[in-house]
């Protein structure tokens, strides 16, 4: 291929390197210069341009992208042409990743190719983006490109299997919120949890239930200790054994998930779970069924393997591996709603919001932790002893949102606080007047995973496995927030979309500190302030 500059009369035949703008009129890079445009550009006063000529042993860029990416396209994959010399690698089924060598292999080959792919055994969707092969210059040698076949690696996508489970409880009856938890990690793999049994806490109720499992159709089993497993002679391991089963690994390298036992029994993979199973969040069980599903090798080596990337604790945007949208951008829009309507009637004539810390007011602190974490808007719902509060509010950057029925209950102040938001943000962050304590980090953290959450999330922020406030809401909910009325939170509306909730991890337990009473008022050293 020849690049050079060139006088633009003698460059007919040649393609443009760069983009050129003259006059207002764009001649787009890569376009074949003829009598025809070179006259006009002439004219306006280009004398040079930068232009590449092909030569016979010269592939295009667009066919030396294509021609490497069909190269490393194994199973599970299909090839999507792009242009501008960039071919893209697209997952035809929900399944494992697995790039092997496949992506290096392309890079190695010359620095004509840039390859990039996601992480190995990244769970993918069916129709994912998974690689994308960019060809640097504007053509490749078909010396260069005949070093492909050399090559025989490939990018595969594993298909998952249907897995049919059975679990088995012990210690006591199981929750329909684990049940759904549970069940939402196989619904993503195309399985199903097909039944439960709860048996007691002891090795010889538990082996009996094995072994009374033996002869199912279920390819796995699910253990849930009402326990932790921290040892091959505690209660679940012990009994896998005494049914004659193979405990594979016992604790993995991931963190949630380090207590998790592998095990076989008949020809089924048996599952000792982590506490962490029992929460929504991304864990080492997720690696685990991913990889039983996908049929990959699965032994004391491979489970071994999976420190580097199991660190899982700072990850809410991977709360729903199959969402098709993940965001990460800043752009992301958050109004808070600071709820300040209600009577506070357990205060029992104080004035929560107006009581002392140190010199400034409950109301004012709470405000003034909120706005620390970003330049967001921040509107407050008043009803009740609206006045006095106003008095503080005009002091702060605010809008006060006033609810004449305050006195119908928090779920109508809720509403009307929705409702003003007529510039519809994003998100919304609801957080409550009476609670000062929570730290500015805990609305910044709250905040940026808004930022990189899934379209449709709710996100609640948890104290040592603990729910607690405030709980930032997407768009999408809006409405049936507005539709709230009386004394009725959201309760309800988190229940019915429970498997969009992102749990967000904070070190802060003012995260479940509300002034309700004049004793907790007492014992977090607050001045009381009569309404």
């Amino acid at each position: 291929m020849k690049f050079e500059w060139r006088n633009i009369t003698s460059s007919v035949g040649w393609s443009l390197a760069h983009s050129l703008t003259v006059a207002g009129k764009k001649w787009h890079k890569g376009s074949t210069l003829t009598e025809e445009n070179i006259k006009p550009l002439s004219a306006l006063g280009v004398e040079n341009v930068q232009v590449f000529l092909l030569g016979a042993d010269d592939i295009s860029e667009d066919e030396a992208a294509e021609t490497a990416a069909n190269h490393i396209c194994g199973k599970g994959l299909n090839v999507v042409p792009v242009g501008r010399g960039r071919a893209n690698l697209v997952a035809t089924t929900d399944g494992i990743f697995i790039p092997d060598k496949a992506i290096d292999s392309i890079n190695l080959l010359d620095d004509a190719f840039s390859a990039a792919s996601l992480p190995s055994h990244t769970a993918v969707y069916s129709g994912q983006l998974v690689a994308t092969i960019k060809v640097v210059p504007y053509a490749v040698s078909k010396v260069v490109l005949s070093k492909l076949t050399t090559h025989d690696t490939m990018a595969q996508v594993h298909a998952y299997k249907k897995l049919k489970a059975l679990a088995i409880v012990t210690g006591s009856d199981i929750t329909d919120k684990i049940k759904h938890t549970l069940q939402h990690r196989l619904s993503r793999l195309n399985s199903n949890i097909e039944d439960y049994r709860v048996v007691a806490h002891n090795q010889t109720s538990v082996t009996e239930a094995i072994n009374d499992l033996k002869r199912s159709d279920a390819n796995l089993i699910l253990l849930l200790g009402v326990s932790a497993i921290s040892d091959h002679r505690d209660v679940i391991p012990a009994a896998l054994e005494a049914a004659n089963g193979k405990i594979i690994k016992l604790g993995i390298p991931t963190d949630p998930g380090n207590l998790l036992m592998l095990g076989q029994l008949c020809g089924k993979y048996v599952i000792g779970l982590p506490g962490c199973a029992r929460s929504p969040a991304l864990n080492g069980l997720d690696f685990v069924l991913e990889r039983i599903a996908a049929n990959l090798p699965l032994g004391h080596r491979e489970l071994t393997l999976m420190g580097t990337g199991g660190l899982l604790k700072e990850m809410p945007e991977r709360r729903v591996p199959r969402a098709p949208i993940i965001k990460t951008t800043s752009s992301t829009s958050i109004t808070s709603v600071v709820l300040a309507a209600g009577k506070a009637n357990r205060a029992q004539g104080i004035s929560k919001l107006l009581s002392k810390i140190k010199d400034r007011s409950v109301l004012e602190t709470t405000i003034t932790n909120i706005a620390k974490q970003s330049k967001s808007a921040i509107h407050v719902v008043t009803g009740h002893n609206a006045q006095a509060l106003n008095d503080i509010l005009t002091k702060l950057n605010v809008t006060v949102v006033h609810n004449a029925e305050y006195e119908r209950g928090m779920g109508v102040s809720l509403a009307s606080g929705i409702d003003s938001l007529k510039n519809k943000p994003s998100y919304a962050m609801i957080c409550l007047a009476d609670m000062p304590f929570i730290r500015a980090d805990t609305y910044e953290k709250l905040t940026l995973a808004a930022q990189q959450a899934h379209e449709g999330a709710i996100l609640i922020p948890t104290f040592h496995g603990k729910r607690g406030h405030p709980v930032v809401w997407h768009q999408q909910y809006f409405n049936k927030l507005i539709a709230l009325n009386a004394d009725i939170g959201g309760k309800q509306i988190i229940q019915e979309a429970r498997e969009h909730v992102i749990e967000v991890p904070v070190e802060d337990a003012g995260i479940l500190i509300d002034l309700d009473t004049p004793e907790m008022l007492k014992q977090f050293g607050v001045t009381p302030v009569d309404q």
